[in-house]
């Protein structure tokens, strides 16, 4: 009998279209979308309300960050806590970790902008304030999983120990080569970005899209042959991405990058223990 394939989406968000899930309920329409494509795991990336660490006993398995933390102010506040200062930071950790986080996600940026004269819009952490996030989530056996656009602001994440980068645009070669060394995953996101450019009207703004993505999908294939570990992921959930449909556009296009099909294989798919690959 022939083995059927198991997906893990290692970015998801319980959001319909943009507009947060409020209760259980409307979840089993992501549910049954994820099953459709035969996903059978997946990592919930955060929301204010916390949602996905009620899912913990459906037929999809879900692997929760809770309630994200982002600095006050910056982008990301919809996700989950706004923190300032150390203190905050502290117990925004310890409020995931005593309600059953399985890691701490962490938003390091803000969104790639399609405005070449600012990129990435605000957000993000000194790489002090990262450590101790890091330092706090592994006092109690758990890793950070960190949003991050820009060079600087990835940077600052891989040094700080962080375990993955989320989204990743505009990644330098020098990034590339110390995830590498350091052992820090990859979840490039690739669609999103690219079901956002295809919603463009203005020409000029698709075009200058198109240039991040092809960039980043250039940088997802020299990180993949230095070493890097891919792992895709769709971000489903925001405006424009559907859940299931998103994440066989996310293979199709890390396959486009240059990988081959054993790597997206491996990008895609649970491991025997039916762990998320942290």
């Amino acid at each position: 009998m022939k083995k059927t394939t198991s997906y893990f989406d290692h970015h998801v968000h319980l959001f319909i279209d943009g507009r947060a899930c409020d209760s259980v309920e409307p979840v089993a329409t992501i549910i049954a979308s994820l099953s459709s494509k035969g996903i059978s795991g997946c990592s919930d990336m955060g929301s204010k309300n916390a949602l996905g660490l009620m899912m913990k006993r459906s037929e999809v398995l879900f692997f929760s960050a809770g309630k994200a933390l982002c600095k006050k102010g910056g982008y990301g506040d919809f996700l989950g806590l706004e923190v300032d200062g150390i203190e905050d930071i502290e117990r925004a950790v310890r409020w995931n970790v005593h309600r059953g986080a399985d890691f701490i996600k962490v938003i390091n940026s803000g969104i790639v902008t399609g405005n070449p004269n600012r990129p990435v819009s605000e957000g993000g952490f000194s790489r002090e304030e990262l450590r101790v996030i890091v330092q706090e989530a592994a006092n109690f056996g758990k890793v950070v999983r960190c949003h991050a656009n820009s060079e600087v602001s990835i940077k600052d994440a891989v040094l700080s120990g962080v375990s993955t980068i989320e989204h990743g645009f505009f990644i330098s070669e020098e990034c590339l080569y110390l995830m590498a060394e350091r052992g820090v995953i990859w979840i490039p996101t690739i669609y999103a970005l690219k079901a956002y450019s295809l919603s463009v009207t203005d020409t000029d703004k698709r075009r200058y899209l198109d240039s991040i993505i092809n960039a980043h999908m250039q940088s997802v294939y020299r990180g993949n042959r230095i070493g890097v570990t891919i792992k895709a992921g769709s971000d489903s959930g925001a405006r424009g991405i559907p859940h299931g449909e998103a994440f066989i556009e996310e293979l199709r296009l890390l396959r486009s990058s240059g990988l081959t099909v054993n790597d997206v294989l491996r990008a895609s798919t649970m491991d025997g223990k039916e762990e998320d690959p942290q």
